[in-house]
């Protein structure tokens, strides 16, 4: 697993979202499960709705290398 942090930006790497990017603006515990609450900078490519700035809560044990790839550390 890989250690996201806050101000961190990120791009999807599963080939259903091809050139998405977010940025992690908190880690939270919801139910037991922790989570990384996300501002998608970037669409899907080819996506039909714009996503960008819409938020969206990651599972942090899918933060792995097959995932996710850093773009940006947080500053």
């Amino acid at each position: 697993m890989i250690e996201p942090t806050v101000g961190s930006v990120w791009q999807d790497m599963a080939p259903r979202c091809p050139g998405r990017t977010f940025r992690v603006d908190a880690i939270t515990v919801r139910a037991g499960v922790d989570g990384a609450v996300c501002t998608i900078l970037t669409n899907v490519e080819g996506a039909v709705t714009d996503r960008r700035g819409q938020r969206t809560t990651i599972n942090l044990g899918r933060f792995t290398a097959a995932n996710y790839r850093l773009i940006r550390e947080a500053p």
